[in-house]
C-alpha cells in the first residue's frame, strides 16, 4: 500500500513538473511597441535601429519589438496614454505641452532636427523683412516643428515671435509648392528637408531665410519619450533602447553613405549625395541640453501656446538620467 501511495505521489510530482514546463512554454513573450515615421529625416535614428535590428540586439531574449507608424503628435500622445505605443519620438513641442498639462511622460533622449527654410517667388521678397501679416505664408500645420522654427526665427530676427502669425496658412507640402511656384495666392512657404530640395530645384523660387541654426539652438525636432510607469517597470528595455540609439547614431556618422541608402529605401525622397550632406550639416544626436529645451519652452509661452510660464528642464525628475544619456 505504501509503495502504491509513493508511486502515485511521484507520478503526481512528475505530472506537475510537466504541466509547469508546458505552462512556461506557453507564456506570451513581452512585446514593446515603438513608433517611427517613414520617409522623415527626423526619424533617421529609429529607421536605422529598425533596419539593423539594434534594439533586439540589446533586449532581453523574451522581449519582442513591434514597429508602428503613427504620424501626428496628438495621435502619438493618445496612443502612449492607452499603452498602444511604448516608445515614441514626437516633436519636442508635443512633449513640452504634454508635460505642462500634467501628462506623465518622461524624456529619455533627443532624436534629431532637420534643416528648415523659407522660400518666396516674387523678386521683391528678399528676406523675412519683406513679408507682412496681410500676406499668406504656408506651412503644413500649426504646432509643428515648421511652425515653431518660424516662430523662433521671427523672435530672433524681428523681435516678436508672433510678428507674422496672422499670415500663416495650413497647406499640404505638394499643394503649397504648386501654389507658390505658380503664384496662386501664396507669398512664401516654409519647407523642411527633403521637400525644400524640390523648392530649390524650381527656377522661379528663391530662399529668403535659412532657419536651420535657429532650429538647432531651440531644440526644435523630435525627442524619445515613454510614460513614467513604463520607465519604472522596464529599466532593462530603456537601457537597451539607449544603447541601440547610440549605436545607430554612430553608424550614421561613421557610414553616412550606407545610412543614406537605407533611409532612401525606407521612403526618404532625396538622393544619396544630398542626404550625406544633410547628415554632415545636421546629424542625429541624443543630446538635449537645458538651453535647447528651455528656449523652446519659453518661446511657446511667449507665443501664447502655453498659458503659464513653463518649468525648466532641470526641474524635472528625469533630468539627471537624461543628462547621463
Amino acid at each position: 500500500m505504501k509503495k502504491t501511495i509513493l508511486a502515485m505521489v511521484c507520478l503526481l510530482q512528475v505530472l506537475i513538473s510537466v504541466l509547469a514546463l508546458f505552462a512556461c512554454g506557453k507564456e506570451k513573450k513581452q512585446k514593446v511597441t515603438v513608433n517611427y515615421s517613414k520617409g522623415n529625416y527626423v526619424a533617421a535614428t529609429s529607421i536605422i535601429i529598425r533596419h539593423e535590428g539594434l534594439f533586439e540586439k540589446y533586449l532581453p531574449s523574451d522581449v519582442t519589438v513591434e514597429w508602428v507608424n503613427i504620424q501626428t503628435g496628438p495621435e502619438i500622445r493618445d496612443a502612449m496614454l492607452t499603452g498602444t505605443i511604448d516608445i515614441a519620438s514626437p516633436a519636442l513641442i508635443t512633449t513640452i505641452t504634454s508635460l505642462e498639462n500634467g501628462i506623465p511622460f518622461r524624456l529619455i533622449s533627443f532624436s534629431s532636427s532637420t534643416p528648415t527654410k523659407l522660400y518666396a517667388r516674387d523678386e521683391f521678397i528678399k528676406s523675412i523683412h519683406d513679408l507682412d501679416p496681410s500676406m499668406r505664408i504656408s506651412l503644413t500645420n500649426l504646432s509643428t516643428n515648421l511652425h515653431i522654427s518660424f516662430l523662433a526665427y521671427c523672435q530672433e530676427v524681428l523681435g516678436d515671435s508672433n510678428a507674422l502669425a496672422d499670415a500663416l496658412v495650413s497647406m499640404p507640402n505638394a499643394e503649397a509648392l504648386a501654389a507658390l511656384t505658380s503664384g496662386s495666392g501664396i507669398d512664401a512657404s516654409i519647407f523642411t528637408f527633403s521637400t525644400n530640395m524640390k523648392a530649390e530645384s524650381e527656377e522661379s523660387l528663391h530662399m529668403i531665410a535659412d532657419m536651420t541654426d535657429v532650429t538647432r539652438e531651440y531644440g526644435i525636432g523630435s525627442a524619445y519619450i515613454v510614460t513614467e510607469s513604463f520607465y519604472k517597470e522596464n529599466p532593462d528595455i530603456i537601457s537597451a533602447f539607449i544603447k541601440a540609439q547610440n549605436e545607430a547614431v554612430s553608424l550614421i556618422l561613421s557610414r553616412p553613405d550606407y545610412a543614406a541608402n537605407i533611409l532612401i529605401e525606407e521612403g526618404l525622397d532625396t538622393d544619396s549625395d544630398t542626404l550625406v550632406k544633410v547628415i554632415a550639416e545636421m546629424p542625429p544626436s541624443p543630446r538635449l541640453t537645458p538651453d535647447m529645451f528651455n528656449r523652446q519652452a519659453m518661446l511657446l509661452f511667449n507665443a501664447g501656446i502655453l498659458s503659464k510660464e513653463p518649468r525648466k528642464l532641470e526641474d524635472y525628475d528625469f533630468f539627471e538620467a537624461l543628462r547621463q544619456h
